[in-house]
């Protein structure tokens, strides 16, 4: 009587001790019941071959709905701890003949810097700080997407009768151009090709703009040097590299390439550049699109950290746009490309992207990504419209944004009271390039980060600029933290 008072309810499953349901808690009924029956056969007091309770008997036992019982039966089956016979009930299976051990890579030759960063940051779970690695801490983020939504978006999506559309579905295309406009930029829905993110979004450009001869411009340093850079990239054997300065990309250094190379395609991040932070001046974007005009070369501009900067902004794409004048005259504004992305400003789950692109390149590229991807998936271009049009994305990006700018604050003085040279401290961005102290070995420090479970990159991954291995690229969200910053002066002292 006093359990019932309680909201509790106990059962005994196949002769088994009892397990209860607490009608109190939060947890869900048929959660609930998935874990009595899971704790049973884990205690062995179910074993495998035992016959379940039919599923009105165990509902009767534990005064719930056959729906509730079914749907756990349907759980537990689904991940392989119990069998369904047709005509007999349900049975405990049998373990798994063979364990299931986590695929690991091959072992990686030495020399590879790159490749070993792309491998650990596709599997930053492995580490307690991964302090180099791309994305802001899911509890940063947790706030844009409700749980709430989450499910009944994902159904929505899946019940529809068709695949998203090539170039994405229109309505998301409005709203992506809308949030371009309010940019500044001048952008309509029949301009805007939803991509799988930024690199999707580049490789999609280099395709159809590249011919086999030319060549493409990349920062150094940079992310997309890290990737062209591998020698398994189709474009590693036609790729340049120019400076990137505190106001952008080297002019003279760029000119030089022009005359020697004619390259096609240059790619460039106006706002919080990757890894070095700060953003391109007003006067350099100014000369950069006169040499994109006089030497013939397309610009991609990635825009996939612009939600962070907090200072005031511009863009290439803005800059090109036809009311621009004396810059724009003579068709500069064919030639300008930008992309952005979600990934980093609402979940790295969510593949969804864009490229806004002239309208004449709208067909070939189009044709490009259905030879590529097809298309899209529709649940994540459902979470990206449904996050636009609630109204909660821009408060959401300002409250990552003073995090990021106060996480970065906080790890400057940390790593200045260290020793550490910081480039463009004080700027914004999601990252610090920060140059060691004399006498640091940099590959000691990081095969000791290595074994305390610490993703920590060099700058060697980013740039072939002499002297890039006695930097490293910090996420600021990560590497604010005072374990790290006290691990860190371990090290240094040790």
């Amino acid at each position: 009587m006093l359990s019932k008072l309680l909201g509790l309810y106990a059962s005994t499953v196949a002769g088994g001790s009892m397990f209860a349901l607490d009608r109190q808690t939060p947890t869900p009924l048929v959660n609930q019941i998935c874990d009595g029956i899971v704790a049973q056969i884990e205690q062995q007091q179910l074993h495998p071959g035992s016959r379940l309770p039919s599923v009105r008997s165990l509902a009767d036992r534990l005064g719930v709905s056959s729906f509730t019982v079914a749907s756990a039966y349907d759980r537990l089956s689904g991940l392989g701890l119990i069998n369904a016979r047709r005509g007999s009930g349900y049975y405990v299976a049998p373990p798994l003949a063979v364990p299931v051990q986590p695929v690991e890579l091959a072992p990686m030759p030495s020399g590879h810097p790159g490749v070993a960063f792309l491998r650990n940051s596709l599997n930053t779970q492995r580490y307690r700080l991964p302090v180099s690695c791309g994305f802001l801490p899911p509890a940063w983020l947790e706030d844009a997407i409700p749980s709430s939504v989450s499910g009944r978006l994902m159904r929505n999506a899946l019940i529809q009768g068709a695949p998203s559309p090539i170039a994405g579905s229109d309505t998301l295309r409005e709203r992506l151009a809308y949030r371009l406009r309010e940019q500044g930029l001048q952008a309509d829905a029949g301009r805007v090709l939803v991509t799988n993110g930024v690199t999707h979004g580049f490789f999609l450009l280099c395709q159809t703009l590249l011919g086999p001869e030319d060549y493409v411009v990349v920062e150094d340093p940079s992310y997309f040097l890290l990737q062209l850079r591998q020698s398994n990239s189709p474009l590693s054997g036609r790729l340049l590299t120019v400076p990137r300065r505190h106001d952008g990309p080297d002019l003279q250094a760029l000119e030089q390439l022009c005359q020697q190379y004619r390259p096609k395609l240059l790619l460039t991040q106006t706002l919080a550049h990757n890894p070095i932070g700060g953003h391109t001046s007003m006067a350099v974007a100014h000369r950069l699109l006169v040499l994109a005009e006089r030497y013939g070369f397309y610009l991609a501009e990635d825009d996939i950290f612009g939600d962070l900067a907090s200072s005031e902004r511009f863009y290439l794409s803005q800059l090109a746009a036809p009311q621009h004048g004396a810059v724009a005259a003579g068709g500069i504004s064919e030639r300008v490309f930008y992309l952005s992305s979600f990934s980093k400003i609402l979940s790295p789950a969510l593949r969804i992207g864009l490229i806004l692109t002239p309208a004449a390149w709208m067909q070939p590229l189009l044709e490009r990504k259905v030879a590529s991807v097809m298309a899209c998936s529709l649940i994540d271009e459902t979470v990206v419209q449904y996050v636009l049009e609630a109204g909660r994305f821009q408060r959401h990006v300002e409250r990552v944004r003073e995090r990021v700018r106060e996480a970065r604050s906080k790890a400057s003085r940390g790593l200045d009271r260290l020793g550490f040279t910081v480039e463009q401290d004080g700027r914004d961005g999601l990252f610090l390039w920060a140059k060691v102290p004399e006498g640091v070995v940099v590959p000691a420090l990081l095969e000791q980060a290595q074994r305390d479970e610490i993703f920590l990159a060099s700058g060697e991954v980013f740039s072939l600029q002499p002297g890039s291995g006695q930097y490293l690229r910090l996420n600021v969200s990560y590497c604010h933290r005072p374990e790290f910053l006290q691990w860190l002066g371990r090290q240094l002292r040790g």
